[in-house]
């Protein structure tokens, strides 16, 4: 190995090694009522939301009410994706007029998503309408924030052992969205999409080679989803190659700030 690479490995943790203090910190604040530099914006948003919802995030839970609740978000996030799969060609955002899925296809990447395995049998810019990319985005909230509560009652049942209660469900996944998932993903979404990564809902540039063949190049709400799915360690990306495709990471810096994301998190 080159002295250039022995510097970019030395960088990146580094950079993991700060940023992965800032965000543990962070993230304490979060969970177990500390303050954040978020506080004034987003906690407004969380009472809203709480009232919207008829939420009492003090109540406590025992296991088998907050295992019920994440089941049944989960639950619903499962249903909505199978039938959007299903019916993509009827439900819009969908400019080259891709088909549905078959059952199983749909089935499996339904499971998959849900479960964080993000096993991907297909390829996504030929394959997924725009709606259901963006589902899919939002799975990739959805799975990694469950696993962050899941650890967070983990530890409280270590932690309480003399007590029958987890904490709230609710108030944890809420908090896990607002403060943690959505904020740094949208910034590194604007990020990646400066740095050249496609985020549009146009339709697929057809082009004429310099040879004379014709070339269909596809293009989508791309920087959005590659920025959550490398938070979340999710997989799942909107073309079948992943971060190897020129769109998802278009050169060094982008690639630099994808792996960031995936080992600060």
């Amino acid at each position: 190995m080159t002295w250039q690479g022995f510097l970019q490995i030395f960088v990146l943790l580094a950079v993991v090694g700060v940023l992965g203090k800032f965000f543990g910190d962070y993230m304490y604040n979060v969970f177990e009522g500390g303050r954040t530099f978020l506080d004034r914006v987003l906690v407004p948003v969380e009472r809203a939301t709480y009232r919207a919802c008829g939420i009492d995030p003090g109540v406590e839970m025992r296991w088998t009410s907050y295992v019920f609740a994440l089941l049944a978000v989960n639950a619903v996030g499962f249903v909505v994706l199978i039938v959007l799969l299903a019916l993509q060609p009827a439900l819009g955002l969908n400019p080259s007029h891709l088909g549905p899925l078959g059952f199983w296809t749909a089935f499996n990447t339904a499971i998959s998503f849900t479960t964080n395995t993000n096993w991907q049998v297909y390829s996504g810019e030929a394959t997924m309408s725009y709606l259901s990319q963006i589902w899919l985005t939002v799975q990739q909230f959805l799975s990694p924030v469950t696993g962050l509560v899941v650890l967070l009652a983990v530890v409280r049942g270590f932690a309480r052992s003399s007590a029958s209660t987890l904490g709230n469900f609710w108030r944890d996944f809420v908090r896990g969205l607002l403060w943690v998932a959505l904020p740094f993903s949208v910034v590194a979404a604007v990020v990646l999409a400066a740095l050249g990564s496609p985020e549009n809902l146009g339709s697929a540039t057809k082009i004429t080679t310099l040879q004379g063949g014709h070339q269909v190049i596809a293009q989508g709400p791309v920087a959005s989803m590659t920025a959550i799915m490398q938070w979340g360690d999710n997989g799942g990306g909107f073309f079948n190659t992943n971060a190897a495709h020129p769109f998802t990471a278009p050169n060094a810096a982008s690639l630099f700030v994808q792996l960031i994301l995936g080992f600060v998190f």
